[in-house]
């Protein structure tokens, strides 16, 4: 029997001199509440362990995993980031396989936040809840653009502009230098992975879908992050790149938008920062070749600015550059008008009439719209110059014509109620002398009376004091211009 004591303790000797530890009660009990999936026994115990031995590498390793399943992400990476401090700790190591494994959940716990806020922010409406979940996304992974967006656009849709206008300057402040950097080398979004090798030559570390690699990395620290598609051989597209500096570990995924730029370019131009709206513009023009509203809001920068011709040879560029685009030949037609090159404007929006939009799109609604005022002003105009012919009469009543015939149309596709349109039509009724029109018009006004923004609207009564007063109508005129007076302006 005392040999065989002898034998354990030279034995238990032998272990402890070749660095061997047995795991602790805590340890145990934690790997077997992991098997079984209890992970809240699991942290706790785990909890207890690093108390105990915080230079234990691997159990706040596994404590971080306890953390992730549980959906507790924030102290998830607390836990991990002790795991990476010790890793390399004789109480506890962690292997290079649990290093990967860490990169994977934070990326994965970042994912799952950012696509509940999504939902939450943009399905639901919860922009409360959306901008929380936004925040723990952001305490994973710093500085991600996409959390940024996402972010800026809730607080848009709160109505909180000013805050949202901030957060687009700032994404333009964390992305700029990449995007200019890649602009540089050649690189745009939606660019096919095929043409990305044909500037940049074969990349090091290859995109491969197969195992969720959907970078190609390049000696020069870029990496270029692609759209997840079903093989290698799938041609995919360019949604981000970043340029990492030595010794920095590349995000899994690192998505660009140019929408952000475009919202901080439109606050630059709404406070007539015209140089720097316009510089940015011209990146954006590089960097996403495909957002159509960039050409129309360099032209209204030019039309700002008093460049009437840098404008116009802009947009008959941009216009034969990407024919299809309304929004490029609304914006020609305006500077057309403000021209008063009334006849030029009103075929460009006719041509513009011709492309294949839905009625219910604000573009469509606008050409409508551009067409009533335009002809409209150009009638006002004849109507102004005219000596009193017949056949100038003539002309400018046709213009008016015109001009209510745009209005109407728009009138039968906006479905909703605008008074200011009616308005315009019971106007145009009156300078055409259509007695009938005109009833008809106030008639739908009438209709509005009990209307929940239109009763308390004093804009509405003065409207319809005036509508009164052309039929000839004064007491419900004057009855109409007292309540206008009563809601003050």
């Amino acid at each position: 029997m005392n040999r065989i004591l002898l034998l354990l303790a030279g034995a238990t000797l032998y272990l402890s001199l070749s660095g061997f530890q047995c795991a602790s009660s805590q340890m145990n009990t934690a790997e077997l509440a992991l098997k079984s999936n209890n992970y809240a026994k699991a942290a706790t115990a785990l909890e207890e362990e690093v108390s105990l031995r915080p230079d234990n590498g691997r159990a706040w390793y596994l404590l971080g995993v306890a953390r992730y399943e549980t959906g507790a992400f924030r102290t998830m990476k607390d836990a991990f980031i002790k795991a990476k401090e010790h890793a390399a700790s004789q109480t506890g190591k962690v292997e290079p396989r649990e290093m990967l494994d860490m990169e994977f959940k934070m990326f994965n716990s970042w994912a799952q936040l950012y696509d509940s806020a999504t939902i939450v922010g943009y399905k639901d409406a919860d922009y409360a809840k959306g901008l929380a979940l936004l925040d723990d996304a952001e305490y994973i992974l710093p500085k991600m653009p996409a959390v940024v967006e996402v972010k800026s656009n809730l607080l848009l849709r709160q109505k909180n502009r000013d805050q949202a206008n901030k957060l687009y300057g700032e994404y333009v402040r964390l992305v700029r230098g990449d995007i200019e950097k890649g602009v540089k080398d050649g690189l745009s979004l939606g660019m096919t992975r095929n043409s990305v090798q044909v500037a940049l030559g074969k990349p090091t570390l290859a995109y491969n879908p197969d195992r969720f690699q959907f970078t190609d990395q390049y000696p020069s620290g870029l990496s270029v992050y692609y759209t997840a598609a079903k093989s290698k051989e799938d041609d995919a597209k360019v949604q981000g790149w970043k340029y990492y500096g030595t010794g920095d570990a590349p995000y899994l995924n690192y998505w660009l938008s140019s929408d952000p730029l475009f919202n901080a370019a439109l606050d630059d131009y709404a406070n007539k920062r015209y140089d720097e709206a316009l510089e940015l513009l011209r990146l954006i023009e590089q960097f996403d070749p495909a957002l159509e509203e960039v050409g129309s809001l360099i032209g209204q920068i030019y039309i700002a600015t008093n460049r009437t011709d840098e404008a116009k040879a802009l947009l008959v560029r941009k216009i034969q550059e990407d024919p299809n685009n309304p929004k490029l030949r609304i914006t020609y037609s305006v500077l057309l008008h403000d021209a008063k090159e009334y006849g030029e404007a009103v075929k460009v929006l006719q041509e513009a009439l011709k492309l294949d939009l839905d009625k219910s799109e604000k573009d469509y609604q606008d050409i409508l719209y551009n067409l009533g005022a335009f002809y409209k002003n150009w009638a006002v105009k004849l109507e102004n110059e005219a000596t009193g012919s017949s056949a100038q009469r003539e002309e400018y009543e046709a213009k008016y014509r015109e001009s209510l015939n745009y209005f109407t149309q728009l009138r039968s596709v906006k479905g909703e109620v605008e008074y200011e349109l009616l308005a315009e039509m019971g106007n145009l009724h009156a300078l055409l002398g259509n007695k009938q029109g005109l009833k008809d018009v106030v008639k739908e006004f009438e209709g509005l009376k009990g209307n929940e923004a239109m009763k308390n609207d004093a804009g509405f009564w003065r409207v319809l004091s005036d509508l009164y007063s052309y039929l000839g109508e004064a007491d419900k005129s004057a009855e109409a211009k007292a309540k206008a007076a009563s809601l003050g302006s």
